[in-house]
């Protein structure tokens, strides 16, 4: 997605927004503030990777995670 600069910079925009103003604190266990933060740091360790390695860290990423 890099060549899409702009478009993520507008989209990581508005998912700061929308989790601001959907969640509460750092406890909940809907997407929150904090979730989007964890979730974002993640994906700055995947940049250096190639497109299908990046693929299957995202895919156990997710994996961790419970479904809601």
């Amino acid at each position: 997605m890099k060549p899409f600069k702009k478009w993520n910079e507008a989209l990581g925009r508005y998912s700061l927004e929308r989790a601001k103003q959907e969640a509460g604190d750092c406890e909940a266990s809907m997407f929150n503030v904090c979730h989007y933060e964890e979730w974002r740091n993640f994906l700055d360790t995947t940049e250096t990777l190639g497109p299908r390695q990046q693929i299957e860290a995202v895919n156990r990423y997710m994996n961790t995670r419970p479904y809601i």
